[in-house]
């Protein structure tokens, strides 16, 4: 089923080592997808976690962005084209963000009304808690094969005034 292939993997960071054909790959804020090795086949579902330390309990809403070297998304629109056009069959993030096991961003066609990506003003709330949260993107590989997969950023902003939290730390290893 396609929910199915979907499925967070239910012990994620629980153990000391990243689940069976996991990488361990340090980049920053960024999920740098286009750097995998071998690349994914068209239609793969690629999964990438880290964990997102929060200084306190807070709300905030997301915006998932995807960035290769020629254009850039953000919430599905496209921001900047380097060659003022699209790369043939070329189409912005299609996943799915989540955080603490909880689905808070879907841009699949058939997402669920609710998960579609919005305005981030009005993007569906994100609840941070105070130290360790889970952070979970998951991405469909489209286009051809293999598939060369833009890199995928997500930012969190206060869910009251819509500032950029910039308090946040992402580290897959607790340091």
């Amino acid at each position: 089923a396609e929910d199915a292939v979907w499925a967070a993997p239910v012990d994620l960071f629980q153990t000391g080592k990243p689940p069976a054909r996991w990488v361990q790959v340090t980049n920053g804020a960024s999920l740098w997808l286009g750097k995998l090795n071998p690349l994914p086949d068209a239609g793969t579902i690629v999964f990438a976690a880290t964990r997102v330390t929060a200084p306190s309990d807070r709300e905030a809403v997301i915006q998932v962005g995807s960035e290769t070297v020629g254009w850039t998304w953000l919430d599905n629109k496209l921001l900047a084209s380097k060659d003022f056009g699209l790369p043939p069959g070329s189409k912005p993030f299609v996943g799915r963000v989540l955080v603490n096991g909880e689905v808070v961003y879907d841009s699949r066609s058939g997402a669920k009304e609710g998960l579609k990506p919005l305005d981030s003003a009005q993007g569906r709330p994100v609840r941070l808690r105070k130290g360790t949260n889970t952070m979970l993107v998951q991405c469909r590989a489209n286009g051809g094969t293999p598939e060369n997969l833009a890199n995928i950023f997500v930012l969190f902003r206060d869910a009251g005034n819509g500032k950029r939290l910039d308090d946040l730390v992402y580290d897959v290893e607790q340091r």
